[in-house]
């Protein structure tokens, strides 16, 4: 069952418009941290963000793009640049730092 748009919006204000920018933020800096990893990269990000990614020439539009992403981001539209099965603490803690 998909929400309404209205019901969107207002779930999206139960979060502080700070607080979720700043949540954006982080989970952009960890995403960025997945893409700087070829195992990561591969196994925690969704093929169309790295493609987005790549197609950012400049930190700024990365930034952006993050951004964009993150505070758009739904479980109701299934846009989580994440593959969010894919997130274990295994993977990260072992797989994560070492390269192909």
């Amino acid at each position: 069952m998909h929400q309404s748009e209205l019901v969107k919006e207002m779930m999206g204000k139960v979060v502080a418009t700070k607080s979720a920018i700043n949540y954006a933020y982080q989970n952009g800096s960890f995403a960025l941290f997945c893409y700087g990893n070829e195992v990561l990269r591969e196994k925690m990000l969704e093929p169309w963000f790295t493609r987005g990614l790549a197609q950012r020439t400049t930190s700024k539009a990365k930034t952006k793009y993050l951004q964009e992403c993150f505070l758009a981001c739904s479980a109701e539209d299934n846009n989580c640049p994440f593959i969010l099965s894919n997130l274990m603490f295994p993977l990260l803690a072992n797989k994560g730092n070492r390269q192909k």
